[in-house]
C-alpha cells in the first residue's frame, strides 16, 4: 500500500501525483447511493466527473463546466482529496462529501462561558492538553500504572471513575483554577476524557491499557495482532512443522511390586508431552511422554528421530480397541515419507528448544530453518497449541484425577479421586500415543476436513508434495546430536589401553586399544541418546573411526542419557551409597524406591527407569527391589537384572507403546496381579 504524500495549497497539479493515483479507478471512493441528501449526492457526482477530467489532462475550463465551481475552489477541493487519511491512503473521493473533515478540529478561540453549563466547550479538552502538556504526561502515567504500589496504590482493573478523579487532581496540581475548564462544566470533562482514552491513549499505548483493563492474556493477544512485519504464505504439506511441549493436567500413579508379594501405588508429579505437528495438514508426526519435571534437548532429538523414522504399533494395540483401522504416524504408514524432513520448524523459547543439540540437528543435519517465536506468544504456533487444547478437552480432562486448567477450575474438585483410582502412567502413555495415531486417520480442519494421512497421500499422488529426504548415510540415531569432543586417553601405568570418556564413563574397542599412538588426539563422539552402550567415534577429519562400547557394569544392561545423568547426579550427592559403580542400576532403583513414596519427582524418575527397562526387554525387572536396599547397605552385590541383548540397529518401542513385528517382546510386563515369591539371584 502506497503511503499518501502530503500536498500544500501551492503544490496542486497533476504532475506531482504519484503513478498509483493517476487514475480515478485507484482512488478511495464511497457508495453515493447511500447518501440520503439528494443535493449532496449530485454535488459528489459532479466533483467525481470533474476530477476524472482533470486526471485525464483536460483543460480547466472543461472541469469548471462539469463541476460548476471556480478554478480556485476546485483546486482547493482537489488538494483536500490528496491529503493523507488515517488508513495510510489519500482521502480520495471520500473528501468530496459535504461536511467531511480531513483534519481534526483545533480550537484557538478562548473558552466562553454561558448560562448552559453544557454549551460552548467544543475542542476545550484538546486545547487544555495543548496548553498544559504536563497534564497529558501525568495522565498517561496514571493509565499505564507506572507508579509503584508504595507511592500510589492502584487497583488491578482501573475504573473510569478513578481516572476521572486523577484527571481532576492533576489539573489542580498544574494550577488550573476552579473557575476555568474543566471545573466549570457539568460533567467536568468526563465525556472528552473518555473519548481521548479511546482515540488517543489506546492507539499509542494500547497493549498496556488492555492489560490493565482486561488482563495480561488480552494484552498478549493484542500485541500479537500487530504482526512481526513478515508476510507468511500458506505452507505446503510437510514443509513446515511445529514443535511444542505441554504439561499433562493429570495426577497419575505408578504401580510397583512391594515386599508383601503384591503392589503399591506411588503418586507422580505431572509429566510433560512433546509433539511434532505438520502445519499444512495437521498430521501428528510424533509424540513423546516425558516422565520428568522438564523436557531436555535429548528428548527433542529423540522426538525428531521418531518423526522421520516412524513409530509402529503391534497387534495388541489394535486388539485392545485403542487403535483404529488405518491409524498411525505418517513416516510409518506412508513409505514415501520415511526420513522426509521439513524446510522450517517453529519452536518456542523453552530451554530444550534453545539447546545446541536441537539447533545443530535442524540447521546443520537437516538443512532446515529454526523459527523461534517471541516469548509468551503461543499464537505464533496456533496449530499445535490448538491441538493440545483439544487433547485436554477430549482426553485428559475426561480422566479421573485431572487437575483441570488451574487451581480455580471446578473440574479439579469434581474429578478428585483416591490414589487407587488414578490412571497408571504406562496406560496414559499408551492412550496418548493411540490418540495421536487415531487423529491422523480422522477428518481434520487443517487437512480440508479429510484425514491428514489421506491428504498426504493425495499430495504425493498429485505431485504437490515432493519430499526432501535425509541422506542415506545420516539415517542413524547416532547422527541426531551434536558431536562431542573426546580426546583419546592412555594410562599404561594402570594397564589401561586407549579409551575415551563420554558422560562419566569410559568407552573403547578392539581397534582403539591397538592405537596407542592416538594418545591425546582429539576425536569426536556421536551417541544414540536412547541407548548409550555404544557410541560412534570420528577422527578430526570427520572420518568414522569405529564403534565403541562402554566398559564396566554399564555394558550389562541398556540405558539412555537420562538414566546415565540421573545416576551421576545422585552419585555426586552421595545418595547411592558406597557401591554406586558396582551395581549402578540396583543402587539407582534402591535410591528411587526409597524416595518415591514421599517425593513425587523421585516417583516420576522411578517410573521412567522401570518403563525404560520394560521397553528394552530387560528380564526379571519385577524382582523385588526392597531387598536390594538392605543388601547394598551390607556390602553385598545382588544381581537384580538379567540382560537380553538386542540385535544391533533395532529400535525398541517408546514408553507405553506396543511392540512391533521387528522388535523383541518385552518380558513379563507388570499388570495388576499378585506377584510370585521374591527371588534373589546369586552374586556374580
Amino acid at each position: 500500500m502506497a503511503r499518501a504524500p502530503s500536498y500544500s495549497a501551492n503544490e496542486s497539479g497533476r504532475r506531482r501525483l504519484p503513478e498509483c493515483y493517476r487514475s480515478l479507478e485507484l482512488w478511495p471512493a464511497i457508495d453515493d447511493r447511500l447518501l440520503k441528501d439528494l443535493v449532496a449526492r449530485r454535488r459528489y457526482q459532479r466533483l467525481c466527473k470533474g476530477i476524472d477530467l482533470y486526471l485525464q489532462n483536460q483543460p480547466l475550463t472543461s472541469v469548471e463546466e462539469a463541476t460548476g465551481l471556480s478554478r480556485s475552489r476546485f483546486l482547493r477541493i482537489f488538494n483536500r482529496c490528496l491529503q493523507p487519511a488515517p488508513d495510510g491512503r489519500i482521502w480520495g473521493l471520500r473528501a468530496c462529501v459535504r461536511g467531511t473533515r480531513t483534519q481534526p478540529l483545533r480550537r484557538v478561540k478562548a473558552i466562553g462561558y454561558h448560562s448552559d453549563l453544557r454549551a460552548g466547550f467544543q475542542g476545550a479538552f484538546n486545547k487544555l492538553l495543548r496548553e498544559h502538556p504536563e497534564i497529558e504526561e501525568q495522565l498517561i502515567k496514571e493509565l499505564k500504572g507506572l507508579k509503584t504500589a508504595r507511592d500510589h496504590p492502584q487497583p488491578n482493573r482501573l475504573a473510569f471513575r478513578d481516572i476521572h478523579n486523577a484527571f481532576l487532581r492533576i489539573s489542580k496540581e498544574q494550577g488550573i483554577p476552579g473557575t476555568e475548564y474543566p471545573f466549570t462544566t457539568e460533567a467536568r470533562g468526563a465525556q472528552a476524557l473518555r473519548k481521548w482514552i479511546k482515540d488517543v491513549f489506546a492507539v499509542r499505548h494500547g497493549t498496556r491499557w488492555v492489560e490493565r483493563e482486561y488482563g495480561p492474556s488480552a494484552a498478549q493477544s493484542l500485541d500479537y495482532q500487530k504482526g512481526d512485519g513478515q508476510a507468511k504464505r500458506l505452507p505446503a504439506p510437510y514443509e513446515a512443522w511445529e514443535i511444542d511441549e505441554n504439561t499433562i493436567d493429570l495426577e497419575a500413579i505408578y504401580e510397583i511390586p512391594n515386599a508383601n508379594g503384591d503392589w503399591e501405588q506411588i503418586e507422580l508429579r505431572r509429566a510433560f508431552v512433546i509433539r511434532a505437528l505438520d502445519v499444512a495438514t495437521g498430521a501428528k508426526l510424533a509424540n513423546r511422554l516425558v516422565l520428568a519435571p522438564q523436557a531436555s534437548a535429548e528428548d527433542v532429538a529423540i522426538l525428531l528421530w521418531d518423526a522421520i523414522n516412524g513409530v509402529t504399533f503391534g497387534a495388541d494395540a489394535t486388539a485392545s480397541g485403542l487403535l483404529g483401522d488405518g491409524a498411525g504416524y505418517p513416516a510409518a504408514v506412508i513409505p514415501a515419507l520415511r526420513f522426509a524432513v521439513p524446510t522450517i520448524i517453529y519452536l518456542d523459547n523453552a530451554l530444550a528448544h534453545l539447546a545446541d543439540h536441537v539447533n545443530y540437528l535442524i540447521k546443520d543435519l537437516w538443512g532446515a530453518k529454526a523459527k523461534l517465536g517471541r516469548p509468551g506468544t503461543p499464537q505464533e504456533r496456533p496449530h499445535i497449541e490448538a491441538d493440545f487444547s483439544v487433547q485436554a478437552r477430549r482426553l485428559i480432562h475426561q480422566l479421573p484425577g485431572t487437575t483441570g486448567t488451574g487451581p480455580e477450575d471446578p473440574l479439579r474438585k469434581s474429578a478428585a479421586v483416591g490414589i487407587k483410582d488414578r490412571v497408571p502412567v504406562h496406560r496414559l502413555a499408551s492412550a496418548l500415543d493411540c490418540y495421536c495415531a487415531n487423529a491422523n486417520a480422522l477428518p481434520a480442519a487443517a487437512a480440508g476436513y479429510i484425514a491428514p494421512l489421506e491428504r498426504l497421500k493425495r499430495s504425493l499422488a498429485s505431485g504437490a508434495l515432493t519430499p526432501i529426504h535425509l541422506p542415506a548415510d545420516k539415517r542413524r540415531p547416532h547422527w541426531f546430536g551434536k558431536p562431542s569432543p573426546a580426546p583419546v586417553k592412555v594410562d599404561l601405568r594402570n594397564g589401561r589401553l586407549p579409551y575415551i570418556n563420554y558422560l562419566y564413563e569410559r568407552y573403547t574397542s578392539d581397534l582403539l586399544k591397538r592405537q596407542i599412538g592416538l594418545k591425546d588426539k582429539q576425536m569426536w563422539v556421536r551417541a544414540d541418546f536412547r541407548d548409550l552402550r555404544t557410541v560412534l567415534l570420528f577422527d578430526g577429519d570427520g572420518r568414522e573411526f569405529d564403534t565403541l562400547d562402554v566398559t564396566g557394569k554399564w555394558a550389562r544392561f541398556p540405558h539412555d542419557v537420562r538414566i546415565r545423568k540421573l545416576h551421576a547426579r545422585l552419585k555426586r550427592k552421595g545418595a547411592l551409597g558406597p557401591r554406586a559403580d558396582d551395581e549402578p542400576v540396583a543402587c539407582l532403583l534402591a535410591c528411587l524406591r526409597e524416595r518415591a513414596p514421599h517425593d513425587r519427582k523421585a516417583g516420576l524418575e522411578l517410573a521412567y527407569l522401570l518403563e525404560y527397562l520394560k521397553a528394552y526387554g530387560v528380564a526379571n525387572w519385577r524382582v523385588e527391589i526392597d531387598r536390594s536396599i538392605d543388601c547394598l547397605e551390607a556390602g553385598e552385590s545382588v544381581a537384580l537384572l538379567q540382560v537380553n541383548a538386542q540385535p544391533s540397529g533395532t529400535m525398541p518401542r517408546r514408553l507405553g507403546s506396543s511392540p512391533s513385528m521387528d522388535e523383541p517382546e518385552a518380558q513379563d510386563g507388570f499388570s495388576a496381579r499378585p506377584i510370585p515369591r521374591r527371588i534373589v539371584l546369586p552374586r556374580e
